[in-house]
């Protein structure tokens, strides 16, 4: 409880003095919504529609400033904001991708005064511009193999522990990264996103990556797990 109070009062007064009005009331439907096994979405839209409008218009309006980590914070959240405004769009669905087979390039979302895609946003921008690997670990598709969805919103401040975090708790999780043998199973994340994984690795590979956060013996084979783009709910 007190935990949770000293972060409310943080991210009050991180919302007044970066200019981003929307950050409190984002922190709140993060607190509301979002648990462990996924994301609340039939609670979401019966109570708090409104305020994800009111969100992701305010990000629509508004643009980062302060340091490299508080820009990137920011297009983190407002990524994985926008995403949970597409999944109330549809809602109920089993899966953002059924309900709307180009809504990840539909330029339909507005960040920083500009109109994009989630596509352009994440790839065009977030990837473009920051030399990131672990965004992968927090950006959320609204889908069941994804990472989660940060129960906290990100901060320029606490920004890299944040990260740091998601990346050892997802290479840990199901989803994540599974030893077998000589066999590594692992997400489809380290296929996809193979050259932004190789750059940040000591020894320019995608097992480098994995073996900073997850426990590996020898010099296993990867292989990439399915991908299910069920609908990350609760």
């Amino acid at each position: 409880m007190k935990k949770t109070l000293l972060t409310f009062v943080g991210l009050a007064m991180l919302s007044i003095a970066s200019g981003q009005s929307w950050l409190t009331d984002y922190q709140n439907i993060l607190n509301s919504y979002v648990t462990n096994d996924g994301v609340k979405y039939k609670k979401l839209k019966a109570n708090d529609a409104e305020t994800i409008d009111r969100i992701t218009e305010a990000i629509g309006k508004e643009k980062p400033t302060g340091s490299e980590a508080d820009k990137l914070a920011y297009y983190l959240n407002a990524y994985n904001a926008w995403m949970l405004k597409a999944v109330l769009v549809h809602y109920p669905t089993a899966s953002v991708l059924e309900s709307d087979s180009e809504v990840f390039k539909r330029k339909n979302i507005k960040v920083a005064g500009k109109t994009m895609s989630l596509d352009e946003l994440e790839h065009g921008l977030i990837r473009k511009k920051f030399n990131e690997a672990r965004i992968h670990f927090v950006i959320n598709c609204a889908s069941e193999s994804c990472p989660p969805l940060p129960k906290t919103a990100l901060t320029g401040e606490n920004l890299y522990e944040q990260l740091h975090e998601q990346t050892a708790k997802f290479m840990n999780s199901k989803h994540g990264v599974k030893q077998k043998g000589d066999a590594l199973n692992v997400s489809k994340l380290f296929e996809w996103f193979a050259v932004d994984f190789k750059k940040a690795s000591p020894d320019g590979t995608v097992l480098g990556f994995i073996k900073q956060y997850k426990k590996v013996s020898g010099s296993p084979t990867l292989n990439y797990a399915e991908y299910s783009w069920k609908l990350n709910e609760d």
